[in-house]
């Protein structure tokens, strides 16, 4: 169909037709999600310092890296975020690929709708004031790489589902507040050639495992007994990793004992 031949008042009203579809398409669409979501974000925890401004593509703001017209980064390092990150904001970012929210002051436990992020690789959150249980919602994000929950106020179990991250290479959970390593997780993850550092099971106690070298750097002085076992799991205090794996069965029956 030649258009020249059309009148005036029919070839705009095809224009017009031609920008409402491009402006309501799929991709225009979520990406307009994204940036309601990311606004919603802001306004929580970053009303003063961020400056986003809905004038422009949500691909514009500072942190914000897009691709195929959806956010796949978000990296907000020392940003002075503060308080906590509600639901419906960052879980709806469903491209999401790196999340880097470290040395900021957020606080309270981690949104459980970040979960929808399946396509999340990278999720750095160390340095902040995040509380609860150690979020066993990660276990589902299949594809993290890399995961960083340090100095941060998180407690408990890390979870024995953290087995399921098959693709992660690196693992910091020091300065976490854990009541129980379990030793399952301990074996298995003593087999990856990955960089994993573990908290301590105490307080007081700080210690770091690089499976990478087959060391654990802590008290390598005291075996492995019985009588350390905290909470059904046990401290861990061999120098090479092949005494872990010969003492896999005392580490799966030992007597548990109170935490000091």
């Amino acid at each position: 169909m030649n258009c020249g031949h059309l009148p005036m008042d029919t070839r705009l009203l095809l224009l017009l037709l031609f920008l409402f579809l491009l402006t309501f398409s799929p991709a225009a669409a979520d990406l307009a999600g994204d940036g309601a979501s990311l606004m919603t974000f802001r306004a929580a925890v970053g009303r003063f310092v961020l400056p986003w401004n809905t004038s422009v593509s949500p691909c514009m703001w500072p942190g914000v890296t897009c691709a195929s017209n959806r956010v796949v980064s978000l990296r907000l390092p020392g940003s002075g975020l503060i308080g906590q990150i509600p639901e419906g904001t960052l879980g709806n970012l469903s491209n999401l690929q790196t999340l880097s929210l470290r040395f900021n002051a957020l606080s309270g436990p981690l949104p459980s709708d970040l979960a929808r992020c399946k396509e999340l690789r990278n999720l750095y959150l160390q340095g902040n004031r995040f509380s609860g249980e150690i979020p066993a919602f990660l276990s589902s994000l299949s594809s993290l790489v890399r995961l960083n929950l340090a100095e941060n106020n998180f407690s408990g179990v890390i979870p024995l589902a953290f087995n399921n991250l098959t693709r992660l290479g690196t693992l910091y959970l020091e300065s976490l507040i854990v009541t129980v390593i379990p030793p399952a997780l301990v074996i298995s993850i003593s087999h990856r050639p990955r960089d994993f550092v573990l908290p301590s099971t105490t307080r007081s106690a700080r210690r770091a495992w690089k499976s990478s070298g087959g060391m654990f750097d802590l008290e390598p002085d005291k075996p492995l007994s019985s009588e350390s076992c905290l909470s059904s799991t046990c401290e861990l205090h061999m120098q090479d990793s092949s005494s872990l794996l010969s003492s896999s069965s005392q580490l799966m029956n030992c007597t548990p004992t109170l935490s000091p």
